[in-house]
């Protein structure tokens, strides 16, 4: 189907076209990882135009929905596009070893508890490192880096 969805209307816009809408906004609403990444293309894209995203460096055309709660307290849908499907390499992989590492000693020089994930063989994955007060909570940085 190549129909434009108006996400601002409960109907989405296909109230001509027969479809339930309600069907439609359950599977925008589904993980990406779940349903088809090239499901929702940008309009804009589609007309070979580039959006404001675009312009802005957003590489990757194809878009996802979420629910977004208004200034006016509503829930309504909003698009976004998906970021750009991206291959690490070697250089990268490398580089990504030595922040785990840094990572995992300042952790713990600061008195952290720390677990580094270890990487699966053969597989693309990206170890990580968990660091947690003595008490087992777990911190969280805010927004204002404090």
């Amino acid at each position: 189907m190549s129909t434009v969805l108006k996400l601002d209307k409960d109907d989405l816009g296909l109230a001509a076209t027969g479809v339930n809408a309600q069907d439609v906004i359950a599977e925008l609403l589904l993980p990406v990882a779940e349903r088809d990444r090239e499901l929702l293309v940008c309009v804009e894209s589609r007309k070979e135009h580039r959006c404001k995203a675009e312009l802005s460096g957003v590489k990757s055309p194809y878009m996802y929905v979420r629910k977004h709660r208004g200034p006016d307290g509503a829930l309504r849908l909003r698009a976004a596009h998906l970021p750009t499907v991206h291959e690490m390499t070697a250089e990268e992989s490398d580089r990504h070893k030595a922040m785990k590492d840094f990572l995992a000693r300042t952790a713990q020089a600061a008195g952290l508890e720390v677990r580094v994930e270890k990487e699966k063989g053969g597989e693309v994955h990206q170890a990580a490192v968990l660091s947690s007060r003595r008490d087992h909570r777990r911190g969280r940085r805010s927004r204002s880096g404090l």
